[in-house]
């Protein structure tokens, strides 16, 4: 029922169905038109995700610029850690460098001990005096068969210089080699102390000194 003014208007069953018609039919009508503007809506929110996850037009090439101009501080950086690596390696191999003649030196030392208290060296068994004598009529041979490369490790030589005064003034020097020289002297590790050696009856003091190299690996 419709009022206009004081008239009232009563609406008939029969137009009241075509309303009803006339409304279902104009929700199919939008139907299509709603599905368009959510798809349109879709649409737009897709191309804005795209554009911040990659930038579109002149913030694009801004991004490209961007990173070439990374580049340089990317290799100054790969540059400067590369450096540091074969510096620190430096550090390394000359910290074992040095362990190693170290290691050398204390070996060149327990084996300059040991021949300056060795029988070998000496006529009374339990003296602690070196014998003239005997440094003379020691070999080579017997010296080195006593102290093998292959058990210390390494070849040496040595060496006894003596000033005495016996018939007159005079220096003895007395060396044994093992028959082979070393390829580069200055590779070599010397040690040497002060020992006593009795010369006719007389005490006089002598430098015992033992050059090693070749060390096995």
């Amino acid at each position: 029922m419709r009022s206009i003014g004081s008239i009232k208007l009563y609406r008939t069953a029969d137009e009241e169905g075509v309303n009803g018609r006339t409304c279902k039919e104009s929700k199919k009508q939008y139907q299509p038109y709603q599905n368009a503007r959510s798809k349109r809506a879709r649409c737009i929110r897709q191309r804005r995700h795209r554009k911040l996850l990659f930038g579109s037009g002149n913030h694009a090439k801004v991004a490209s610029l961007g990173f070439f101009e990374d580049i340089p501080a990317l290799l100054v950086v790969i540059l400067g850690l590369g450096i540091f690596l074969a510096s620190l390696l430096g550090v390394a191999i000359r910290q074992e460098e040095c362990q190693q003649d170290l290691r050398h030196q204390t070996q060149v030392q327990d084996l300059l001990s040991s021949l300056s208290s060795h029988q070998l060296l000496k006529d009374e068994p339990d003296g602690s005096v070196l014998s003239l004598n005997t440094l003379e009529e020691l070999s080579a041979q017997s010296l080195f068969s006593n102290f093998s490369t292959a058990r210390l490790g390494f070849k040496f030589s040595m060496d006894i210089w003596l000033q005495h005064e016996g018939n007159g003034t005079g220096q003895i020097h007395l060396t044994y080699q093992p028959g082979t020289s070393p390829n580069d002297p200055d590779s070599m590790i010397s040690a040497r102390t002060t020992v006593v050696v009795r010369v006719e009856g007389y005490h006089y003091p002598a430098i015992l000194q033992i050059s090693a190299w070749g060390w096995v690996a």
